[in-house]
C-alpha cells in the first residue's frame, strides 16, 4: 500500500456457530415401501451439529433425485423450512416429502432404419410392461442396444410428461450400422516371425439378427483361417449358438514337422446369473501330421464345457480376469482325457 493511501483493517472475532436443534426429514407415501429410497441422514444433519446450508440443500436434492429416478413424478415437499434463530444460536430443519404414486414403464415402441425384426428387438428390452419405473432400466436399455453390434445410432425416450394413467411410454429409434467391417494388422513374434492378420464381419444377415465372419492369420510357418456363424438365443445379448470351422497348416523346417488340422462344430455360449460365461461345445478334429519319420491321421470328437469370468475395475486401467476350463476329449476309437485349469490374468494400460 502506497504511503498516504487510506486503508481499512478489520478484525473479526468468530462467535459460536449456530447449531441444529430440531431436525425432521421425512418421506411419506408409497416411496416408504421402496428399500432403495434412502432418507438423507448422517451426523451432519443431527441435532447439536453446526448448521450447514449446503447439507440442507443436499438433503432436498437427494430426495428429489431419488423421486425422479424411481418414478415418483407427482411427489412434492409438503414442508421445507429452515428456521434460524441467531440470538439463540439454534436452527430447526423441517423437510417432509409426499412421494405420491410410483409410475410404471409401458410398452417399448421401436422405429427407425433397422433390418432387425420386432421379435428380436423386444427380446433385447430388459423389462416388461408394467415394471415400476427406474431410470437405470432406461439407461440399461440404451447400453444394451448400443453394445448389440447392430446399430449405428440409438435414442431412447421415456418422457414422464407423456405418461397416461401413470404409465410412461418408451420410444426407441435405432439406425443400422454398416453391414460389414474389415480389419487388417501386421506384427512380429519370436516363434513365427513376421505375420499378418485379417478379419471380416457381416454384422447382420436377416431380421433374426444372424451374423457371420472370417478370421485369417498368415506367417511363414503357420497359416490359419476360421469361419463362424452366430445365431442369437435368449437373452440375445449374452447367449448365442455359434457354428465354427477352422483350418490350420503348420510346417516347421527346423524340426521336420508338418500339421494339417481341420476343426468343425457348434458352440453354445451363455451367461449365468452369477456372471460367469459358459461355453458348451462339440468339435470334430481331423489332423494329418508328420514328425520326422513318423506320420499319421487322427480323428477326435471333443465334447467340452468351459467357464470364464471377467471383472474390470473402474478406478484404474487394470483389468482382472479369472478363467476356468474343463474339457472332455473323446478320440474316435478309444480313450478320453479331462484337462482342467484355472488361472488369474491381469492386463494393464497406461
Amino acid at each position: 500500500m502506497a504511503r498516504g493511501t487510506p486503508g481499512l483493517t478489520l478484525h473479526v472475532q468468530p462467535g459460536e456457530p449456530v447449531r441444529l436443534r430440531n431436525v425432521r426429514i421425512q418421506v411419506l407415501g408409497p416411496a416408504t415401501q421402496l428399500r432403495a429410497f434412502k432418507v438423507p441422514s448422517g451426523n451432519g444433519l443431527a441435532p447439536g451439529q453446526p448448521l450447514n446450508h449446503g447439507r440442507y440443500e443436499d438433503a432436498k436434492r437427494s430426495i428429489q433425485n431419488q423421486a425422479s429416478r424411481y418414478g415418483f413424478f407427482t411427489g412434492h415437499f409438503t414442508a421445507q423450512r429452515l428456521a434460524v434463530d441467531p440470538a439463540g444460536g439454534v436452527a430447526d430443519i423441517d423437510l417432509v416429502y409426499e412421494s405420491g404414486p410410483r409410475y410404471t414403464l409401458g410398452p417399448v415402441a421401436f422405429s427407425g432404419d433397422s433390418i432387425i425384426g420386432q421379435p428380436l428387438l423386444q427380446r433385447m428390452v430388459p423389462f416388461k410392461p408394467g415394471t415400476p419405473y427406474d431410470s437405470e432400466l432406461i439407461a440399461q436399455l440404451n447400453r444394451d442396444l448400443q453394445s448389440s453390434g447392430y446399430f449405428e445410432n440409438v435414442r431412447v425416450d421415456a418422457d414422464p410428461a407423456t405418461a397416461s394413467q401413470q404409465v410412461v411410454p418408451v420410444n426407441v429409434r435405432v439406425d443400422n450400422r454398416k453391414p460389414r467391417t474389415m480389419g487388417l494388422g501386421v506384427g512380429y513374434s519370436t516363434d513365427v516371425g513376421p505375420r499378418g492378420k485379417a478379419n471380416w464381419t457381416r454384422h447382420w444377415v436377416n431380421p433374426e439378427g444372424h451374423s457371420y465372419g472370417a478370421e485369417m492369420e498368415l506367417s511363414a510357418p503357420r497359416q490359419n483361417v476360421g469361419l463362424w456363424y452366430d445365431v442369437p438365443l435368449d437373452p440375445p445379448l449374452t447367449d448365442k449358438l455359434r457354428y465354427a470351422a477352422g483350418y490350420q497348416y503348420e510346417e516347421l523346417a527346423n524340426t521336420d514337422s508338418l500339421s494339417k488340422l481341420l476343426t468343425l462344430g457348434p458352440e453354445w455360449h451363455s451367461k449365468l446369473p452369477s456372471g460367469w460365461t459358459r461355453v458348451i461345445s462339440l468339435k470334430w478334429e481331423r489332423e494329418e501330421y508328420r514328425l520326422g519319420d513318423d506320420s499319421g491321421l487322427s480323428n477326435l470328437v471333443m465334447p467340452g464345457i468351459s467357464y470364464g469370468y471377467l471383472k474390470a475395475t473402474t478406478r484404474s486401467t487394470r483389468t482382472t480376469a479369472i478363467a476356468c476350463s474343463s474339457m472332455l476329449v473323446l478320440p474316435a476309437k478309444a480313450g478320453y482325457r479331462t484337462p482342467t485349469w484355472c488361472a488369474p490374468m491381469y492386463r494393464s494400460k497406461g
